[in-house]
């Protein structure tokens, strides 16, 4: 039998085709043609032949390849062919891009380049999606908040977290952030990249960490989850439990009440003068509060007037922003003397102007560490010392009830011969000749 058959191509042509060979038609054959060769083993049962155009580096020398399956050709002849045809459009340059990105392919964990080309596609829309809402918008939110419940407060409506205190806060607080990251996305904020470091640069006070926290939890409410869904600030302030409260060293009280006395009358500028005897006394001796019972800058018409004070009868009416209540405090005859020398007819028992750098000024001069209510747990000290009368002291300081009088039980023993001292207080043995000679109206 003859192992060879001639065929008629055309008129003219003709071509000899093996008789043990039979070409595979198929839609790639410009590409390169798959030919069944029925006597090969298994392994070479089907032979690629790789036309000129679509031949590269790395192509055996005959442009010969075998496989044992049809459907394993053909894969491979769609894989040329669509590497060659998304080449033919490209420059030079594209060319040279694409070699270098190839180069990079390997580090990325991606098979080609066009898997990560369309995960970077969907990384971009994810992107595009994202609010471009700043940092600094939120932080007017939050301002804006607090300053519409502070309004409220100042027209006697009870409200949470709307005190001018805490609203100065929002505004010292948010200002530092927005100088820093207010041009950034809110999407794009980060805690250890942003806040941290400003945050341990400010002392990584509190009051800083809870106000940041609160802005951006303002965000999540107010814009429903749709810019962030979760606090970008985790850090939590550390644990310290109960403290103990900071009351004055021995000494460091009667510093602070001579200051006064002595630059009661003195300018701290031009027509300003310091004026805060009243103030220390009632803070020392009636455990008045300095903010939220004396100066009541959240409810002005209630703030404590010289005739709250009634020294006839030793007694002052106070309404605490605490409470929310009006109560009587009873007035110890030590501080009686010193009220009646800078007692006034009427007008407010603290005045305003300049009143931050007037005190802070006072308490350096003084010599005194200061700590919010310090004053009034030395008061609270000294009269569980003195007195051990806990249903008195707590009508005074306007508790409910006993449950916070247990930070000053424990001090009672330690705190005795200092209490004496501190409730047998006399003005006039205080002041020196050239004082008592002065203006001070000593009773």
């Amino acid at each position: 039998m003859p192992r060879y058959l001639t065929m008629l191509l055309d008129s003219t042509t003709f071509c000899i085709v093996s008789k043990v060979s039979k070409v595979v038609k198929h839609k790639l054959e410009d590409v390169a043609s798959i030919s069944k060769q029925l006597k090969e083993p298994k392994h070479k049962r089907y032979k690629v032949y790789i036309k000129k155009d679509y031949r590269k580096l790395g192509d055996p020398k005959t442009y010969r390849l075998f496989f044992p399956t049809e459907r394993e050709a053909r894969d491979w002849v769609e894989k040329r062919k669509y590497k060659f045809e998304s080449m033919k459009a490209l420059t030079d340059l594209q060319v040279a891009d694409a070699k270098l990105a190839l180069r990079e392919l390997d580090d990325t964990g991606f098979d080609t380049l066009h898997t990560a080309m369309k995960y970077l596609q969907k990384i971009k829309a994810i992107e595009d999606a994202k609010s471009d809402l700043k940092i600094d918008r939120i932080v007017r939110d939050k301002i804006n908040k607090v300053t519409d419940l502070n309004t409220k407060l100042k027209k006697g409506i009870r409200v949470y977290g709307g005190s001018s205190r805490t609203l100065v806060e929002y505004k010292y607080y948010g200002k530092i952030i927005s100088n820093n990251w207010g041009h950034l996305r809110v999407v794009d904020f980060c805690e250890d990249k942003h806040f941290l470091p400003i945050y341990k640069r400010h002392g990584s006070q509190p009051n800083f960490l809870k106000c940041a926290k609160a802005i951006f939890n303002l965000c999540i409410k107010k814009y429903k989850g749709k810019v962030i869904r979760e606090n970008p600030i985790t850090e939590q302030k550390d644990e310290q439990g109960e403290v103990d409260p900071v009351v004055f060293k021995p000494g460091d009280w009667r510093k602070l009440i001579l200051s006064a006395i002595a630059t009661e009358e003195e300018e701290f500028v031009k027509g300003n003068t310091y004026e805060f005897t009243a103030m220390i006394a009632l803070g020392l001796w009636c455990g008045l509060r300095p903010q939220a019972e004396m100066r009541q800058l959240d409810t002005p018409e209630k703030r404590l007037k010289w005739e709250d004070v009634d020294l006839n009868e030793k007694e002052v009416w106070v309404y605490s922003t605490k409470t929310l209540k009006h109560r009587f405090v009873r007035i110890p005859d030590c501080a009686i003397p010193i009220l009646r020398s800078v007692q006034r007819d009427s007008g407010f028992v603290v005045k305003d102007r300049n009143y931050s750098k007037r005190f802070r000024d006072l308490i350096n001069r003084a010599g005194v560490k200061w700590h919010s209510d310090i004053m009034r747990h030395t008061f609270a000290t000294y009269y569980h010392a003195q007195f051990n009368d806990e249903k008195e002291l707590i009508k005074q300081m306007g508790h409910a009830n006993d449950t916070e009088l247990k930070f000053y039980r424990k001090f009672g023993k330690e705190f005795r011969d200092q209490a004496k001292e501190f409730w047998n207080f006399k003005l006039q043995d205080q002041l020196t000749s050239k004082q008592k000679s002065s203006n001070l109206k000593i009773a």
